[in-house]
């Protein structure tokens, strides 16, 4: 088997708020390719740890590096490689679905855009959406969601990490979405790091499966 390089390293990572500790003393890696499922009781730390992985959170003591580098230094070059999907919404609630698209398209500088929105938006069955020109607010969680994914898939991302976004999905799309995702793990290696205490059909792919118990990262599977 081929050696994989890291491209998630924690070392001694401690999270709090205040004098409230969230997480302590975390410890994981995770190489390209992986797919992560984080796992844990409601209020447990998963949002907050995702959250320290794409340096929306500050953690109290610890490392973070994403393909051996640090925020601190080389923040622009990570957010070039990695995407962000959680279930609330960071796309201009006063623009239409197709505004969006292209308005970050133009962020990541992506060539011809239109041509890229036009086979997402098919895979993900989106395109009624996106040629009615119907405002962000209006559309439904599911819409949103499928919509937010799209977006996140745009910079062809080196790891992508999902935030309990899936719950919304519709029973007969989310399926294929799995699968575009499986997919996309298996053509480029795209590494997925996501949380989820639902039974999806995504965890039967996880090469990792860990859990947060007292405030501390338990891996339960390492294949």
């Amino acid at each position: 088997m081929l050696k994989r390089d890291v491209v998630i390293d924690v070392k001694n990572l401690q999270i709090q708020f205040g004098n409230k500790i969230i997480l302590k003393d975390v410890n994981l890696s995770v190489n390209e390719g992986d797919i992560f499922r984080l796992n844990g009781p409601n209020g447990s730390g998963k949002s907050v740890l995702i959250g320290t992985l794409v340096n929306i959170v500050e953690p109290r003591r610890g490392d973070v590096t994403l393909f051996g580098l640090k925020y601190s230094n080389h923040s622009e070059k990570i957010y070039q490689k990695i995407s962000y999907l959680s279930s609330y919404s960071n796309l201009q609630e006063n623009l239409s679905a197709m505004d969006n698209l292209l308005f970050y398209s133009g962020i990541y500088g992506i060539h011809k855009p239109r041509k890229k929105i036009d086979f997402l938006t098919s895979i993900l069955e989106i395109e009624s959406i996106v040629a009615s020109k119907k405002k962000i607010f209006s559309l439904s969680s599911g819409e949103l969601c499928r919509l937010i994914l799209c977006k996140s898939l745009l910079n062809d991302p080196q790891i992508i990490f999902v935030d309990e976004a899936f719950s919304t999905l519709d029973k007969n799309i989310s399926p294929k979405i799995f699968r575009l995702l499986v997919s996309l793990n298996k053509q480029r290696q795209m590494t997925i790091f996501y949380v989820s205490h639902e039974e999806i059909e995504l965890n039967k792919y996880c090469t990792k499966n860990a859990f947060i118990k007292n405030k501390k990262i338990i891996i339960r599977n390492d294949q």
